[in-house]
């Protein structure tokens, strides 16, 4: 079910976890994203926010906004991290997964190429062409550019019964 939907029905959780798609809901949908989770968040509530991010506030690459990800915004950490107050939100923890995410691209891309024969059955050289930059173009921005992804993980209002280390599996019921 869509988040938005969610939030109108007035669920609650005491987690709300979050993995690549925040960057979908575009700079103008950050509020409202926010404020969804807060909604939806029990007093107390943790949610953990995985997202990609840059370095600075950016606009859209044309290209990945025409052909790839229409809609979408890479919001910077720092834009991300203050907003949180403005929605009760407590910043808990930041990890940086920058390099990990390059070497899952160069996955996804070696994968490509292994299933290339299934591929052209379903889709054109254009298409070929077109993901092959997109893989290994972002695997060389999260190497050598601002690209990053990170982990926030924050809670709604104060919590201090938490583990003091980044003992997460705890928290998130790893």
């Amino acid at each position: 079910m869509d988040y938005m939907e969610m939030a109108a029905k007035g669920e609650k959780f005491d987690k709300v976890v979050s993995v690549g798609m925040f960057e979908h809901v575009g700079q103008v949908g950050i509020p409202e994203y926010m404020a969804a989770v807060r909604d939806m968040l029990n007093p107390g509530g943790l949610s953990l926010l995985h997202t990609i991010t840059y370095s600075t506030e950016i606009p859209v690459n044309p290209w990945i906004e025409k052909y790839i990800f229409p809609g979408g915004y890479i919001p910077s950490l720092r834009e991300t991290i203050w907003k949180l107050p403005e929605y009760d939100f407590n910043l808990l923890d930041v990890e940086c997964l920058r390099m990990h995410y390059a070497i899952t691209l160069d996955h996804w891309s070696e994968n490509f190429e292994r299933k290339i024969a299934q591929v052209r059955k379903m889709y054109d050289d254009k298409f070929i062409r077109m993901w092959r930059m997109y893989l290994q173009s972002c695997a060389a921005s999260f190497r050598y550019s601002g690209l990053s992804i990170h982990q926030l993980v924050f809670s709604k209002d104060l919590v201090n019964d938490l583990p003091l280390t980044r003992d997460f599996g705890l928290v998130f019921g790893r």
